[in-house]
């Protein structure tokens, strides 16, 4: 399969409206691999996040799953939208596939 036909599938832990909240943090998993976690905020050392978007694309978690960290702009919307398009420009999916997953701070 090449990156421009990759599918996930991904699941919201935060309970948020569509005009956004301030931090995102769920899960998802690419072509049924294994399950990893996926975190955005607008802030950064305890300040709102002003400048461009910082991304990690392999950070590794206290417990050692892996995933995507992700500070976000404070002038831009944080939602579904947004962490789908951002995941699928870092990770190469094509299509995204809303389930319930894992709980992500059990993964953590």
């Amino acid at each position: 399969m090449t990156e421009a036909t990759m599918s996930g599938e991904i699941s919201f832990d935060t309970i948020f409206s569509e005009e956004g909240v301030h931090h995102i943090e769920g899960c998802y998993r690419v072509n049924g691999e294994s399950w990893k976690v996926f975190y955005f905020t607008h802030r950064f050392n305890g300040q709102w996040w002003q400048d461009l978007p910082v991304i990690r694309k392999d950070v590794v978690w206290p417990s050692g799953i892996s995933g995507v960290d992700v500070v976000y702009p404070m002038d831009k919307i944080l939602n579904k939208e947004t962490v789908s398009r951002v995941l699928s420009d870092v990770l190469g999916v094509s299509k995204w596939v809303e389930v319930r997953g894992p709980d992500s701070l059990q993964l953590k």
